[in-house]
């Protein structure tokens, strides 16, 4: 596809493409995907707090993401990427 011989050839196989991952339900896989790295990152910070607890080092806030922001920062990304293959889809 990078070694298309023109453009015309390169937007042909970029909506091939398209059509195809969505034929595939691509947008469902990635909803899936995405919330099994949200429970991972969850489980990952439930960890370092209880690491943090037991062994009594504690960082400061300003060095510690909550789990929260963390996620929050996830699905800004999740929405980027979304809007990113909307507009490629439309070009």
């Amino acid at each position: 596809m990078v070694f298309s011989e023109d453009e015309e050839a390169f937007n042909y196989l970029l909506d091939e493409m398209q059509s195809t991952l969505k034929g595939l339900d691509y947008d469902q896989v990635l909803d899936y995907d995405m919330e099994c790295a949200k429970a991972q990152n969850d489980a990952r910070v439930a960890v370092a707090e209880a690491y943090e607890t037991e062994s009594g080092s504690a960082e400061t806030d300003a060095d510690t993401e909550t789990a929260a922001e963390v996620t929050e920062k996830t699905e800004e990304d999740s929405t980027t990427k979304e809007a990113d293959s909307a507009a490629e889809a439309t070009e």
